[in-house]
């Protein structure tokens, strides 16, 4: 009789082995082959109404091979996030402040103690958690200030990409709700590069930024939509106007002195706006701003009147 079923035994058994080739290697597999054993990994994001600290149940079975691992983990039916921890944002001036310093890679000490009260770490060598985000360079600073555990990979990446899309549903905002916030402080706030001026009585905001570690105070300019040609472009639906820090702008028509000014914040001094058309509003405007040349002139015909550009 075991004759008869040795065939059987080892077909199973290569079986076995063609199965443990095909199965794809895990962050568990991983930490065991290390020594180690897995830690709880915390997902950290960043969104327009607050920070939010997630705790991923199961990320260590997940295969790191395919794509459709992380689908399969996303969606299946028992929800595998968490949210720890979640801190508001206390003001418009608040966020914008934590925004600009999550875009620079800066850890302020709002966030940094919002990690350590979320995630006590013992008093001895060791840690009981590890962290992630989408930034690795924002990781590593987290975890040289608290002792974590680092989890950075192409994994933790793509399931960070598919839980930020559904983000809302676990800070009790709609969609929409987040997509608005997100919008008023992305399109509706310019830092001025000349702090005090106003062509309409624009709101000015004045936040404390991170820069190399210090505080410096910066100062923002509120869009007003009746009025911002831009601001009112991208609310209604424009989603990139392909002008960042350092880009040079050519504008030409019957310019306003509005939209020049937002141009010549929006390009910074690395940025240069060069402005064709007719306005004395221009000129008015421009004088104060080394980022922008202008040449006054008859668009149908040439002809310069005044103007002010680069030799």
């Amino acid at each position: 009789m075991l004759t008869a079923y040795a065939p059987q035994r080892r077909k199973r058994e290569r079986d076995d082995d063609a199965d443990d080739e095909q199965r794809e290697i895990t962050l568990g597999d991983i930490s065991i082959a290390g020594g180690r054993n897995p830690l709880p990994i915390h997902l950290l994001f960043e969104c327009a109404t607050g920070y939010a600290l997630f705790h991923a149940r199961g990320i260590h079975q997940v295969g790191m091979d395919t794509f459709q691992s992380v689908e399969n983990y996303l969606n299946q039916s028992e929800q595998p996030f968490k949210l720890e921890s979640y801190l508001p944002f206390s003001s418009d001036e608040d966020a914008l402040t934590q925004m600009k310093a999550i875009s620079s890679s800066l850890l302020t000490p709002q966030l940094l103690n919002f990690i350590k009260d979320s995630l006590p770490q013992p008093k001895t060598a060791g840690s009981r958690h590890s962290i992630t985000t989408l930034d690795p360079q924002l990781a590593q600073m987290i975890t040289s200030k608290t002792r974590l555990g680092l989890q950075y990979g192409v994994l933790t990446q793509n399931v960070m990409r598919g839980l930020r899309m559904k983000i809302h549903e676990f800070i009790g905002l709609t969609r929409g709700e987040l997509e608005n916030a997100q919008l008023n402080l992305a399109r509706l706030y310019i830092n001025q590069m000349l702090p005090g001026e106003t062509l309409y009585g624009e709101e000015l905001v004045r936040v404390q930024n991170v820069e190399d570690t210090v505080e410096v105070e910066v100062e923002y300019r509120v869009w007003n939509l009746l009025r911002s040609k831009l601001g009112a472009a991208i609310l209604s639906g424009v989603t990139n106007i392909w002008i960042k820090p350092g880009s040079r702008v050519l504008y030409i028509g019957n310019v306003c002195g509005l939209t020049v000014s937002e141009l010549s914040d929006l390009v910074g001094s690395d940025g240069l706006v060069y402005v064709v058309g007719l306005s004395d509003d221009v000129v008015d405007m421009a004088g104060n701003r080394p980022n922008s040349w202008w040449a006054l002139c008859d668009l149908r015909t040439g002809k310069r009147q005044r103007f002010r550009w680069p030799s």
